[in-house]
């Protein structure tokens, strides 16, 4: 990492994993059969197994404050790895936000903003998103040396053998090295901007995956609509 604070944002989503292990009600299907409803702290969450998300290693859920696991999530491959820090960012970042909620407006809004309106799509935060994968993009410039900021990174089959992937991981590997052609040189920054290339094609990726992007501010909340560019 390049500095203190990219270190933060990298290695934090794995602390929040680590300091979730006290966590006594972190089986969510037990927890749903206790009917437990409160988790304690905002930062604690619960795993899940994931259903219906062909192609999916793991997501995380901000309502049920539940991260789900694919039923064949393999902690030998770097991939699936990955995906877990990318959702476990969500998961931080959400939890930032809960934080900061001090009425029952706050929290209607919170929970408006990610149940929605019927006949609408879903609503997805579009720094969220873009942090989640900045974490992704500078994990894998570690795993490669670097290679992939100095634009050396080997071809996708090389990355696959190297993260002991699976073959159907190739198209999420060629999304990352695409990305990190926009993410380079800049990165992420102290003043949390991120390069105007990688945040429109971050955004055009999740728009085309069926989300509606928004801007939530983590203290207010209060939500603004994001627009992609998309004659880039």
């Amino acid at each position: 990492p390049q500095d203190a604070w990219n270190q933060g944002h990298l290695f934090g989503p794995m602390e929040l994993f680590n300091e979730n292990r006290n966590n006594p009600h972190k089986n969510f299907i037990r927890r749903n059969a206790a009917r437990i409803t409160s988790l304690g702290d905002n930062y604690s969450f619960a795993f899940d197994l994931l259903r219906g998300q062909s192609g999916l290693a793991a997501a995380y859920g901000p309502l049920t404050r539940s991260l789900a696991l694919a039923e064949d999530f393999d902690p030998e491959n770097m991939m699936d790895m990955m995906l877990l820090q990318h959702e476990l960012k969500h998961a931080a970042l959400s939890a930032n936000k809960r934080a900061n909620i001090s009425s029952q407006e706050m929290w209607e809004r919170f929970q408006a903003f990610h149940t929605g309106r019927k006949g609408e799509r879903p609503h997805g935060d579009i720094t969220e998103d873009l942090f989640a994968f900045g974490v992704e993009i500078e994990t894998l410039n570690l795993l490669l040396d670097d290679k992939l900021r100095t634009g050396n990174a080997p071809d996708v089959p090389a990355i696959r053998r190297l993260l002991h992937a699976r073959a159907n991981q190739d198209p999420t590997i060629t999304m990352l090295l695409g990305f990190a052609r926009d993410f380079y040189p800049q990165r992420m920054r102290q003043n949390e901007a991120f390069p105007q290339r990688f945040t429109n094609n971050v955004g055009r990726v999740i728009e085309d995956a069926g989300c509606d992007l928004y801007i939530m501010d983590t203290v207010t909340l209060a939500t603004q609509r994001y627009h992609v560019t998309r004659n880039q």
